[in-house]
């Protein structure tokens, strides 16, 4: 019997159909008096390799010597990778199986043949990887222009067409419903106790589905609420990104917050997760063409949020133990404390150096988690209701930048940035200059670096007008205070004491200070 194998990666206008390969390949078969043929066909799958069911399929009867002889239209729509190639037709040439191509005009049996087969998927490797590469040079075109590079679009838009300079390109236009799903999701991310879980949570009650009409997934949201796609052009979302080292192609100057950002690069195909392992030295950062959904603000307080809750999520056995987590610190030495004890029975806050270190590092004593969890909790309580506390909290509820301030305030972070980049700049002219040189440069320097001084004094000024006191304001509601102390709610009160409260030190039973954030 002989194998008919034909395939077609995507359906293209200038791409051989699958049914005209079968055609041309049984006319073959009838020309040499091969009338027992059996077809396989794989349509939607890449010649990269050889992972494709008929392929493997025709491949097991190969084996098992179902098969004396292989047709295809072209030696490429077996394989585009010349190992492959190779391999394959000395394994089938042992067992006495040759390929007959219809288009290359080539017979493994023949002399010369083997040669031929050999050139022509030489040849079409070679293709495959000017495609590959053709492709990617255009990704990063559109990308770096601020188009969207491909595929769907993410959640809360919709791909739309555009004309520039005659050219048709896509770009990315709000979905009005899905981008409220999106605003949704950052506000209860950022609300006390807001978790990825519990957003999951409040849109299954709500019956708020993905695009697809099914539920949502913490992986999906976690991304939703990690994209730039949704945050706009601004200084703060510059730096914040300048600082993890990607590659930047957008200047300070062009932040002015009109529009959105986009954060692109290669995948690691050796991950298990390709998306999300790519280290930040190899992703892009340019402006992208489409309307912010989220503010500058909220982005960067859910990126801090989901940073602080990576990196302050305690071991295994000792997350759900004690609302003061991470917050104890011993008084005799100043190592944290932590509980130790049973499950099943009392737990007690123990200084670490005790616990693991010699006998004798410290001597301090211990305390019930349950009792200290009780002392800090009506302490801060009291401390929140306490006349002078309130009118401080009061003063700083309503002390919002305006829209005008928040321009200048930007505005003058564009100023430094620039201001900073000129200055490193020269500081590098400064190694290759002859000593003339370096005295007006180190002049220039010493003028920019005065400059710096009075912008920064500047963005102190306006910033002080919206200080951490009115974050916190924004993420805890200080009137439901006695509410969440006497609720069953763990994750709330833990949040709650992580944002009121900036340290425990414990002397002893008797003597313990709490430091608080206001």
């Amino acid at each position: 019997m002989v194998a008919v194998y034909v395939r077609q990666s995507i359906d293209k206008k200038d791409s051989l159909s699958i049914e005209s390969q079968i055609e041309d390949c049984i006319q073959l078969c009838e020309r040499n008096g091969w009338n027992d043929y059996k077809v396989y066909r794989d349509k939607g799958w890449s010649a990269k390799n050889l992972d494709r069911p008929s392929f493997q399929q025709m491949n097991e009867d190969v084996l098992n010597g179902k098969i004396e002889a292989v047709v295809c239209y072209k030696i490429d729509r077996i394989s585009r990778s010349i190992r492959d190639l190779v391999n394959l037709i000395e394994d089938y040439n042992e067992i006495g199986v040759h390929f007959v191509s219809f288009s290359d005009n080539i017979n493994t049996a023949a002399p010369g043949g083997m040669m031929l087969a050999t050139l022509f998927g030489s040849l079409a490797q070679m293709e495959r990887e000017a495609i590959i590469a053709r492709v990617t040079d255009n990704y990063y075109y559109r990308c770096e222009q601020g188009f969207w590079g491909g595929g769907p679009a993410p959640y809360g838009y919709r791909l739309k067409k555009v004309v520039v300079n005659g050219q048709k390109h896509t770009v990315l236009d709000q979905d009005p419903a899905e981008a409220a799903v999106v605003r949704q999701f950052f506000d209860w991310y950022l609300e006390p106790g807001g978790t990825v879980y519990k957003i999951l949570q409040r849109a299954a009650d709500q019956n708020i589905l993905t695009r697809k009409g099914k539920s949502w997934t913490s992986r999906v949201v976690s991304d939703i609420l990690s994209k730039p796609v949704y945050a706009p052009n601004t200084m703060d979302i510059y730096n914040f990104y300048a600082t993890k080292g990607v590659k930047l192609r957008i200047s300070p100057d062009q932040c002015d917050g009109k529009q959105s950002v986009n954060l692109f690069g290669k995948r690691d195909r050796g991950s298990k997760h390709p998306k999300r392992s790519r280290p930040a030295s190899e992703m892009t950062f340019a402006i992208a063409l489409h309307s912010p959904i989220i503010d500058s603000d909220t982005f960067l307080r859910v990126q801090q949020k989901k940073k602080t809750t990576l990196s302050t999520t305690p071991r295994t056995g000792t997350s759900r133990t004690t609302i003061l987590s991470g917050l104890v610190r011993c008084g005799s030495c100043g190592r944290a404390m932590s509980p130790s004890g049973s499950n099943r029975g009392v737990r007690y806050f123990t200084c670490s150096g005790r616990r693991n270190y010699a006998s004798g590092t410290c001597s301090s004593s211990s305390i019930q988690v349950q009792k200290l969890e009780d002392i800090v909790l009506a302490h801060t309580l009291n401390h929140y209701s306490s006349p002078d506390i309130m009118q401080i909290l009061e003063q700083c509820k309503n002390r919002t930048l305006s829209p005008q301030e928040s321009v200048q305030l930007n505005t003058l972070k564009q100023e430094l940035a620039t201001t900073e980049n000129e200055i490193s700049s020269l500081i590098d002219a400064c190694l290759v200059s002859n000593p003339t040189a370096i005295s007006y440069l180190n002049d220039r320097i010493e003028k920019l670096d005065q400059q710096k001084k009075t912008i920064m004094h500047k963005i102190t000024a306006l910033k002080n007008s919206k200080n951490e006191i009115q974050e916190l304001l924004q993420n805890i509601d200080l009137e439901q205070l006695p509410e969440i102390f006497a609720g069953d709610d763990f994750d709330l009160k833990k949040y709650v004491c992580s944002q009121l409260i900036r340290k425990i030190t414990f002397y002893s039973q008797e003597h313990i200070k709490i430091e608080y954030t206001v």
